[in-house]
């Protein structure tokens, strides 16, 4: 991993919430945490309409050939909502990624790879998680980055939007649309090469919160029910990753393989509101990270492009960068606990089936 720093100094002016009024900015770093895995990382973009007729933006991030990984600029998807004007603090400091735009994904013939599902926050860019993305696919993993927010998405006053899970259930319907679409494009677009048996959904706060809608919504009254819908019952494997996803509480019933990463600040509520003593008693995975607020799980944590009165972590740089490489970690580890990697037969035994359809019957909805 790169370690050097390099700061810019830039002046612009910032109409958001997030960073206030005409601000110096400072980036400690020009580049994501370099990948850990041996494959180097494409990225190809679609755009897909739906039957609504709505834009559904998505990149995929696919492993090639192994080799060391090298330096490109930053993509951006400026048709997002961008609530927090970011898009241009982005283009000002010129980040540099590991993965290049490409249209050639014949690398992925000959190999199955388990694919995942990465949405972003609420007002967010699709590529906010690219930390993630890059380095899941440099281990083997295909994913789907989707673009839930769109600049032309019907504005609602805040105490209306406060009150409404529309946001919620456009992430769930654009992942059911998406996975549809690749199922149906698997061989001609994809040479038959996405593992759509085996499939993690990662979310970060509205992405993390429509995860657990998801899996409390068909959780309830569908004992046998998976969170996505596959074409074949046999040797489904799908897990679930928050990322300090604040709004709907975890299923009541622990059906799902759920893991959930959180901030340091909500560990003490959580140990007054009862939440923490309910996850051990249904026997939730969970782990706080040293440092971490809300904020600290995104792509402009690790670079800490800063404003005066706003700290994306609470520590040094070096306590930083080992909560995003632990972070990283703990995310593999468990797609591949759950999921398991490319190296990995496309079928699961006959215990890990029976295994599952255990945890499906033993918590009804």
């Amino acid at each position: 991993m790169c370690l050097s720093k390099t700061v810019i100094t830039l002046t612009l002016w910032f109409t958001t919430q997030l960073f206030g009024s005409q601000e110096t900015v400072f980036s400690e770093f020009r580049q994501l945490p370099t990948p850990t895995g041996p494959y180097k990382i494409g990225i190809k973009t679609f755009d897909l309409v739906n039957e609504n007729n709505r834009l559904v933006p998505i990149w995929i991030y696919f492993p090639m050939e192994k080799g060391p990984h090298h330096l490109y600029p930053k993509l951006l998807e400026e048709r997002a909502l961008d609530e927090f004007d970011v898009i241009r603090v982005w283009k000002t400091l010129q980040i540099k990624v590991h993965a290049q735009q490409t249209s050639n994904l014949t690398s992925l013939k000959g190999s199955k790879y388990p694919t995942v599902f990465l949405n972003h926050g609420d007002g967010c860019l699709l590529s906010d998680l690219g930390f993630i993305a890059e380095d899941l696919a440099s281990h083997g993993y295909v994913v789907i980055a989707i673009q839930h927010q769109l600049s032309t998405d019907r504005k609602v006053p805040k105490n209306f939007k406060i009150r409404m899970v529309d946001r919620w259930s456009q992430v769930i319907e654009n992942i059911l649309f998406v996975f549809d679409w690749l199922k149906t494009n698997n061989t001609s677009l994809f040479y038959n090469s996405l593992d759509c048996h085996r499939v993690g959904l990662i979310g970060y706060s509205m992405g993390g919160n429509s995860l657990m809608l998801l899996a409390q919504r068909i959780g309830y009254g569908y004992e046998n029910e998976t969170l996505l819908p596959y074409d074949a019952r046999e040797g489904i494997r799908e897990c679930i990753i928050t990322l300090d996803s604040r709004r709907f509480p975890f299923p009541p019933q622990n059906k799902y393989h759920i893991l959930q990463l959180i901030a340091e600040d909500r560990k003490t509520v959580q140990e007054q509101n009862g939440e923490r003593e309910t996850m051990d008693r249904l026997g939730y995975k969970y782990k706080y990270y040293p440092g971490t607020t809300h904020a600290s799980f995104v792509d402009h944590a690790y670079i800490n492009f800063t404003v005066p009165g706003h700290s994306w972590f609470n520590g040094t740089t070096k306590e930083r960068i080992q909560f995003f490489d632990t972070m990283r970690k703990d995310i593999r580890t468990f797609l591949k606990e759950n999921i398991g990697t490319k190296e990995t037969t496309t079928q699961t035994t006959s215990s890990e089936d029976s295994e599952r359809r255990h945890r499906l019957n033993t918590h009804p909805g």
